[in-house]
């Protein structure tokens, strides 16, 4: 989900909404990559939150 947000294109409004309502999800989902060390899903996920 946090990678499709940062498509450009007619649904980008709705994808964000989405992607911010669920925004508690991708910080716990950032915390478990973090606790188990899991560096490349880290990455991946705050690259994709970055740009939200």
């Amino acid at each position: 989900m946090a990678e499709e947000a940062e498509r450009v294109g007619p649904s980008q409004g709705s994808r964000e909404a989405r992607l911010e309502s669920e925004s508690a999800n991708g910080h716990a989902t950032l915390d478990f990559a973090y606790k188990r060390g899991e560096v490349a899903l880290g990455l991946r996920l705050a690259a994709c939150f970055g740009l939200f």
